[in-house]
């Protein structure tokens, strides 16, 4: 099993928390704790879009219409996805078991 799940609201396939945790136990770690850092990065790629926005002429002249519309639609999904919460981030801790 992946530790993605698949959605068909997104083309990002969110973690699967549960899963993460099985294969870090599997590998020899052990899963400490989660912070979710959806709200960061809401803010975070706000303030991206907003710069991409302001250096779009730049963007197209020196890398053409279409890596600005993949760049940009990249990310754009991105924050839609953590805005209705198909998607979220976060950091995962866990320690190496020691044998």
């Amino acid at each position: 099993m992946t530790a993605f799940r698949f959605s068909r609201d997104t083309r990002f396939n969110p973690i699967y928390l549960p899963e993460i945790k099985k294969q870090l136990s599997a590998t020899g770690w052990t899963f400490k704790e989660s912070v979710d850092l959806s709200e960061h990065f809401i803010h975070w790629y706000t303030i991206l879009l907003d710069s991409f926005e302001q250096k779009r002429e730049q963007v197209k002249q020196q890398f053409g219409q279409q890596a600005w519309d993949i760049l940009y639609s990249g990310y754009k999904q991105l924050l839609l996805g953590l805005n209705t919460k198909k998607i979220g981030g976060i950091v995962v801790y866990a320690s190496l078991n020691h044998t």
